[in-house]
C-alpha cells in the first residue's frame, strides 16, 4: 500500500495506529465489540513499532504554531557541561493558563546542528507523563538518529487526555571532544505532531530552551573553577515565581542581564549591589534567562515566572 505524506504523519504521532488500514479496524472493532478493539489491533501497533527505522518518513518543515496555542517547551538541567557530562532536557506541553486539551499522540523530532551530540547512548523516558501510562494505556517510542532523536507517544484506549505539565526527559551524553567542536547547545523541535484521537491538529505555542555553554579540555581547570565560584556565590528566590524574585551574590558583580529565551534583553543592572530585587511581572509568564558578569567570569541562572 502507498501512503500519502499525511500518513505518515499521522504514522509518526500514533506509532501506525493511524492508517488507513488501521483505522477502518478501529471503527469495525469499536462498533462491534461495543467500543472495545481487540488485541488484533495492539499487536499489528507493537510489530509496526519494531519495523520503525523501515517506513519512517522524515517530513522537513516548519513547525506550524498557535501564539495562543499550549505551551511545548524544553528546559535543561544544566547551564554548564563538560566532556562526558549528561544533560537532562525536560518536555512539557501545557500549562495553569494554556492546558494540552483532548490530546491522543504527540511526535516530535529534537535536533542540533552538530551531528557529533547524539548517538545510540541517547534516550528517552516518559514515566510520569500527564498523557499516560507506558505499557498501560500508552505507547511510547525513541529513536535515536545521526543528528537527534525521535520521541512519540499515544495513548491506546481511544480516549482523548488534557492536562499540562510533564511529558518526557531526553537524556543527552556529550562526547568528550564536543568542546573543540561546539561553544554551545541549542537544541530545536522539528517535525512536531499533536492530534487528538479523531485526527484533529493541535497547534502548540513553541517554547525553546536556552543555550548550554560547553567546555573543552583547555577549559577545565582555572578557568572552570572560577566560572563554578560564580555560580556557588548566587542565589535566586524564589524560583518559580509570580514574576518578583531576589538577587544575592556573594562576590561583587559588574552586570546583571535578564533575556527571554530569544536572547531579547528585557531588563539590565549595572553594578548591582549584592542584594536585588527584581520585578518582570509587567512581561509574559515563562522562562528567563539571567545573565551574572564578575570580570572576566560569566554564570546563568534560570528562572520561572509563573
Amino acid at each position: 500500500m502507498i501512503y500519502s505524506k499525511k500518513h505518515f504523519q499521522l504514522l509518526i504521532v500514533v506509532l501506525l495506529s493511524f492508517h488507513y488500514h488501521v483505522q477502518s479496524e478501529i471503527e469495525l472493532n469499536s462498533d462491534s465489540l461495543g467500543g472495545k478493539v481487540n488485541n488484533a489491533l495492539f499487536v499489528e501497533d507493537s510489530l509496526d513499532i519494531i519495523n520503525y527505522s523501515k517506513v519512517y518518513l522524515r517530513i522537513d518543515e516548519s513547525i506550524p504554531t498557535d501564539p495562543l496555542g499550549p505551551p511545548l517547551s524544553i528546559v535543561s538541567n544544566k547551564d554548564t557541561v563538560f566532556a562526558s557530562d549528561t544533560i537532562l532536557f525536560n518536555i512539557s506541553f501545557g500549562d495553569d493558563q494554556t492546558p494540552a486539551e483532548d490530546i491522543y499522540g504527540i511526535s516530535m523530532t529534537l535536533k542540533h546542528e552538530m551531528v557529533e551530540i547524539f548517538g545510540s547512548d541517547n534516550s528517552a523516558s516518559f514515566n510520569g507523563s500527564w498523557l499516560g501510562t507506558k505499557d498501560v494505556d500508552m505507547i511510547t517510542l525513541s529513536f535515536p538518529l545521526e543528528d537527534g532523536i525521535d520521541l512519540a507517544m499515544t495513548r491506546t484506549d481511544q480516549t482523548n487526555r488534557t492536562g499540562q505539565g510533564y511529558l518526557s526527559t531526553v537524556k543527552v551524553i556529550i562526547p568528550d571532544n564536543l568542546g573543540e567542536i561546539a561553544k554551545g547547545i541549542d537544541l530545536r523541535l522539528t517535525d512536531v505532531s499533536i492530534y487528538s484521537y479523531n485526527g484533529n491538529t493541535i497547534l502548540p505555542n513553541v517554547i525553546y530552551g536556552d543555550s548550554i555553554v560547553v567546555y573543552n579540555t583547555e577549559d577545565i581547570g582555572v578557568n572552570a573553577e572560577k566560572t563554578n565560584t560564580l555560580e556557588k556565590s548566587l542565589k535566586v528566590y524564589p524560583n518559580p515565581n509570580s514574576g518578583v524574585f531576589n538577587i544575592e551574590s556573594k562576590l561583587q558583580l559588574d552586570k546583571i542581564r535578564i533575556m527571554d529565551l530569544s536572547g531579547r534583553v528585557i531588563d539590565h543592572l549595572l553594578t548591582p549591589a549584592q542584594h536585588e530585587v527584581v520585578n518582570l511581572s509587567g512581561f509574559e509568564k515563562g522562562v528567563y534567562v539571567i545573565e551574572f558578569q564578575s570580570g572576566s567570569l560569566t554564570a546563568y541562572e534560570r528562572v520561572f515566572v509563573k
